[in-house]
């Protein structure tokens, strides 16, 4: 075997422990998230390991502590939710179907852990530095959404204050919740009631050329 074969020979165990690494390390952050959002941040490292498949002693050899896995998997949860809301192609009222949709389904499938990170007071810093984050990039997110409509539907300038609250409040997990728990629907109920008030919002706004 010339050198260049074997050193791919010797590279190839490597890449494949490091893809199962991986792999583990994936389970355990997936399982650490669905019970962060079940349970809330007081489950434990042997929640974890159980939830995951796998040791405590594997949950430590990849993450640690619970605090900073805890902060990875909530970071990664909402990297996923804005990997899943549908690209703007042209059409806003498509697309604002679809984006109420989508939204309201996933926010249908949190649990009451999600809720008591949005009011617990005591996370553990490096958690609370991550919620933090996320509630700042969602203002973000849907300023930006209701300015692509602003700008879509044919506003110049600034994009309008109460289209602004609109949105943010009709595609908020508190509305899903209100719609679910209050009113006894389900979350196409929540999606067709915040389409239908973003819209009449964009309509009657006296920019946009759609009646």
């Amino acid at each position: 075997m010339g050198y260049a074969a074997q050193v791919i020979a010797a590279a190839v165990p490597d890449e494949v422990a490091d893809a199962r690494r991986q792999v583990t390390a994936d389970r355990i952050r997936d399982a650490a998230r669905r019970l962060l959002l079940a349970h809330g941040p007081d489950i434990t490292m042997d929640d974890i390991a159980d939830a995951a498949g796998v040791s405590r002693r594997t949950v430590f050899r990849h993450f640690d502590s619970r605090d900073h896995l805890l902060a990875v998997a909530l970071d990664d949860g909402i990297r996923r939710y804005g990997d899943q809301l549908p690209r703007f192609e042209g059409d806003w009222p498509t697309w604002l179907r679809a984006l109420c949709e989508t939204t309201h389904l996933i926010h249908s499938q949190y649990g009451p852990g999600y809720w008591e990170l949005l009011h617990r007071t005591d996370l553990p810093p490096e958690l609370d530095a991550v919620e933090h984050s996320r509630r700042a990039l969602r203002r973000e997110t849907m300023h930006r959404v209701a300015g692509r409509l602003f700008r879509a539907s044919g506003g110049t300038g600034r994009t309008p204050a109460h289209l602004a609250a609109t949105v943010a409040a009709h595609l908020s997990p508190r509305f899903t919740a209100a719609v679910l728990e209050d009113a006894g629907q389900t979350w196409r109920t929540a999606a067709d009631l915040s389409y239908a008030a973003i819209h009449q919002a964009v309509t009657t706004g006296g920019w946009s050329a759609q009646a």
